[in-house]
């Protein structure tokens, strides 16, 4: 006897709740309380660095590029330039419009946020890089 249950009972007992905390844990709401913050990040920025580079590193002829990075479920939003870009443009003017998508999300407005930074990105773009004609 275990705590009240016969061997048999503890052998039956085991094996569904192993079934239940597989099932809560593969919850993403769970699984994402239960993964420490910093990692979630980690991942996540490892993430948009490789999107960035699968999409804009290859292709040479390509400059001016922006990447605006938004993970919902981690939290995370991180804008990724091309080196003459990023070189450009002061990296106070990157945190301001991450700070002000953070700050549109924090008010559960999530689409009307991300226009917000796509619309600064696109300054940015056309204040360093002029159109041609």
């Amino acid at each position: 006897m275990v705590g009240g249950l016969s061997f048999t009972g503890v052998i039956i007992v085991q094996p569904l709740v192993l079934i239940v905390l597989r099932a809560l844990c593969d919850w993403t709401p769970i699984r994402l309380w239960l993964v420490p913050t910093y990692v979630k990040h980690a991942q996540a920025r490892h993430l948009a660095h490789r999107e960035f580079h699968a999409h804009f590193a290859d292709d040479k002829s390509t400059r001016e590029c922006i990447l605006l990075f938004v993970s919902l479920g981690e939290h995370y939003v991180e804008i990724i330039a091309d080196h003459e870009t990023h070189a450009r443009v002061p990296s106070n003017a990157w945190n301001k419009i991450v700070g002000d998508f953070s700050a549109a999300i924090a008010r559960s407005r999530v689409a009307d946020g991300l226009l917000g930074p796509i619309e600064s990105c696109g300054e940015v773009l056309n204040t360093h890089y002029p159109r041609r004609a």
